[in-house]
């Protein structure tokens, strides 16, 4: 039976360096209408539709290690597609991985190709979720983060804190400055942080600054600090 050569490579890759191993680009949050519908319509079918706030897309070395899921209530299912001029078809079997138990303790878990022109798509179950995984020479997808230079302190932290905390532990602000993440459509008029807003508030530039409100926060004001970033 002829091998795929691309899988070939990589295992031959990986026996004359032992450094290398799949690795993934930056996790970027995209809208459902941004995504083949017959890929969002499979993983409906799987999961129901509370996941179409929670579709990420990263790029791949062209390898993508899947491993057990993070907690025993995630069921996670994995399937092919190729993307087609009219979408993405669907190819291959499903495969389903369940968090830790007595009865998958002993699976085997590993790496798998991701050849050009496919795409791995992912759901689970805790929380629900769509993760879509590229072969390397897909096209660049680069979140627009030019609207950071026009946040003030508060509205960073405020937007920040909408990301990393659950409702009732985020501190409190001024009508205006959701006004500004809302206009800006960083969050929604609930006060969500939005898709954008997700993806500004991960970005690097977002860490370093929110790092160095963190730092001045201390030395104005020692241990009792005026924004919670921890």
């Amino acid at each position: 039976m002829i091998r795929h050569t691309k899988k070939r490579l990589f295992e031959v890759l990986a026996k004359v360096d032992k450094s290398f191993k799949p690795t993934l680009g930056p996790k970027i949050y995209v809208k459902p209408t941004d995504i083949p519908p017959q890929i969002i319509a499979w993983a409906k079918s799987i999961i129901g539709n509370t996941f179409l706030s929670k579709i990420t897309l990263q790029k791949s070395n062209g390898m993508v290690e899947i491993g057990m899921p993070w907690h025993d209530a995630d069921r996670e299912t994995h399937k092919y597609f190729k993307l087609t001029e009219n979408g993405a078809e669907e190819m291959g079997d499903e495969v389903s991985r369940s968090g830790w138990s007595e009865v998958n303790m002993g699976d085997k878990y590993g790496t798998t190709p991701i050849p050009s022109g496919y795409v791995l798509a992912s759901v689970g179950t805790y929380p629900k979720r769509l993760e879509i995984v590229t072969n390397g020479d897909a096209m660049n997808i680069i979140p627009d983060n030019s609207a950071l230079d026009k946040l003030s302190d508060v509205a960073l932290v405020a937007l920040y804190q909408a990301r990393m905390f659950k409702s009732p532990y985020r501190q409190k602000f001024a009508d205006e400055v959701y006004q500004q993440l809302i206009s800006m459509g960083l969050m929604n008029s609930q006060r969500a942080i939005t898709i954008d807003g997700r993806n500004l508030a991960q970005s690097p530039e977002v860490a370093k600054r929110i790092e160095d409100i963190r730092k001045k926060d201390i030395e104005d004001n020692g241990y009792s600090t005026k924004y919670r970033l921890r």
